[in-house]
């Protein structure tokens, strides 16, 4: 696996809906899951706030209850990353621009082409 995992549970009495990427995530509940912690974590957030929303906004303790409610929702970080197999972020930025310069030189190639060609045609008809 690419990333380590964090349970994720619904601590509300209804079905949840989290977006992530445009991707729609549905926690029936009082359901569990376990996502990568990235996700876990943000969708921890989306809750939370929307629980808050429910709430009391203009609680004092806001914050406290915030971070209250992250400790219910998320579980302990299970470390199930295996760096085998996967590549590490600078290893795609590397990627990506390697073939990046590739296709600017493979552009500038065919532009080349083009000329010689239309330079060609243009001594033919002379």
């Amino acid at each position: 696996m690419k990333y380590n995992t964090t349970s994720f549970t619904n601590i509300s009495q209804e079905d949840f809906i989290g977006k992530y990427d445009n991707e729609e995530y549905i926690i029936k509940a009082e359901e569990t899951r376990y996502f990568p912690t990235f996700l876990s974590k943000h969708l921890a957030k989306l809750l939370s706030e929307e629980i808050m929303e429910q709430k009391d906004k203009e609680s004092p303790d806001r914050e406290v209850l915030f971070k209250e409610m992250e400790k219910k929702i998320l579980g302990n970080e299970i470390m199930t990353a295996v760096k085998e197999g996967y590549r590490t972020v600078k290893d795609e930025v590397l990627e990506h621009e390697r073939k990046f310069i590739e296709k600017q030189r493979k552009d500038k190639q065919e532009i080349e082409i083009k000329k010689l060609e239309a330079t060609k045609i243009a001594k033919e008809d002379v």
